[in-house]
């Protein structure tokens, strides 16, 4: 078990999750999986569609993901 405790800024800068930080439960698997990042700072996703995350962005024919939890789980445990 991965103790996913991150920064408290990130934490709440993520008010508007629809998916109730599921990444963040005990077992829970990042609803996002990141594929791919641009030197810390752009997160790339697996393309899903439709979306209702408005954290999930279209970027040309890829998609961006800007949850400040989703990022910092990334970059802290490469999950």
């Amino acid at each position: 078990m991965i103790d996913l405790k991150i920064d408290t800024a990130h934490e709440k800068s993520a008010d508007q999750c629809p998916h109730h930080e599921i990444c963040r439960t005990d077992g829970g698997k990042p609803y996002c999986k990141i594929t791919d990042t641009v030197n810390g700072s752009v997160f790339f996703t697996d393309a899903r569609n439709p979306c209702t995350c408005p954290y999930q962005h279209a970027f040309g024919t890829s998609f961006i993901c800007t949850c400040p939890v989703r990022q910092e789980l990334y970059k802290k445990f490469r999950i």
